[in-house]
């Protein structure tokens, strides 16, 4: 009796999270070039916010969400995700740019659709919508604002929409992240974690992030969106602190998720001050990519790769260097904005390069490490 060989598989994180971080290595410094220099249309403020999303923020999801999978399939995907990113170099703002986007978008959905399928409570079944709303409804609303067929709302409130919508996804993902690693880490310690998921504050969130969502496309007072935006910043702040960070004091890779997390609070605060026109719009926008999504994504990176190569998680200097560094670049950038502080951006490009360079060339000898133990 013959046996079918099964295709060899791969761990989708090892194909798209080196991608995203030598994308944020590479794209924030070119960002900086057009905004001194300008004549580099792939690097405007449009191009820079569609490649943040559609190539880095979408690379991150898919190393997170897909797990194993063939490595033909995976190879498939990630030259959709590649080719959008060349094309957009060559072509930004094209169509087929568009087209391709929507190609890996379905791709991710269709793959990381099965994990979730199985799930009972609602709130399990939202990252698939979630990412439906900021990676393929807003953008066509833009899109058709743009052209002018279907002027749902102005360009500003697209954008502030599509912020809140970020905000959610990452207070989502990051409460899932977060809770398993410290669950299994206060067991090893045999201490009884008090609260869980806390499903209550997860559903709140969910349910006060769209609904501020909604309210920001509508022609009401955005006094109402910010309230909303500030009861999100005080949901996520209460979860933490009922996840008590103190008793983890000595994991370094854990108590930096928690202060990527913390700055998801500040930077809802941030979004709802920008609403209510108290501060710049770009001053919420970094505090959240900055702050938060640096942080976040940089610790649950090396993470995932330390325990895979090395089962451990990474030395406490590195995480500490992300948190260090993206924090001082956050802040820099704030103080760019608001206080018109001229070296700020420079500051923080510089920051942000080095934090992701060198997580881009720590995950590549993790990965060359896996590969001699295979």
């Amino acid at each position: 009796m013959t046996t079918v060989k099964s295709a060899p598989k791969s761990h989708a994180f090892w194909f798209f999270f080196p991608s995203a971080a030598w994308l944020a290595a590479i794209w924030i410094p070119l960002t900086w070039l057009q905004y001194t220099r300008g004549q580099m249309p792939a690097f405007s403020p449009a191009g820079h916010a569609h490649e943040m999303l559609f190539g880095f923020v979408l690379a991150l999801i898919a190393g997170y969400t897909l797990g194993q999978q063939p490595r033909q399939r995976l190879i498939m995907l990630w030259s959709v995700w590649l080719l959008a990113r060349l094309l957009w170099l060559a072509l930004p703002f094209s169509v087929w740019v568009y087209a391709l986007n929507s190609v890996f978008f379905i791709g991710l959905s269709i793959l990381a659709v099965p994990r979730f399928r199985a799930a009972k409570q609602w709130r399990n079944q939202m990252l698939v919508p979630l990412l439906l709303i900021l990676c393929l409804i807003l953008p066509l609303l833009f899109t058709a604002h743009l052209l002018g067929i279907f002027p749902v709302a102005d360009r500003r409130q697209l954008q502030l929409a599509t912020l809140t919508g970020l905000l959610l996804l990452m207070a989502y993902i990051g409460g899932r992240i977060i809770f398993p690693a410290l669950s299994a880490t206060l067991q090893r310690q045999k201490v009884r974690l008090a609260c869980g998921l806390q499903p209550g504050i997860e559903g709140a969130l969910i349910i006060t992030g769209l609904l501020a969502l909604l309210l920001i496309l509508t022609p009401l007072s955005p006094v109402f969106s910010a309230i909303l935006l500030l009861l999100m910043a005080g949901l996520i702040l209460l979860r933490l602190l009922r996840w008590q960070p103190w008793r983890i004091i000595r994991r370094s890779d854990l108590l930096v998720l928690f202060i990527g997390y913390a700055w998801l609070a500040l930077g809802g605060a941030a979004l709802a001050g920008a609403l209510l026109n108290w501060q710049p719009d770009p001053a919420a926008l970094h505090l959240l990519t900055i702050g938060a999504l640096g942080i976040l994504s940089i610790s649950v990176m090396l993470r995932t790769a330390w325990q895979r190569t090395k089962k451990c998680p990474p030395p406490g200097w590195q995480v500490w260097a992300v948190a260090l560094l993206l924090s001082a670049a956050a802040l820099a950038r704030w103080l760019g904005v608001t206080q018109e502080w001229q070296p700020g951006m420079l500051v923080a490009t510089l920051l942000w390069t080095i934090a992701y360079s060198g997580c881009s060339l720590q995950l590549l000898l993790l990965q060359q490490s896996q590969q001699q133990k295979e």
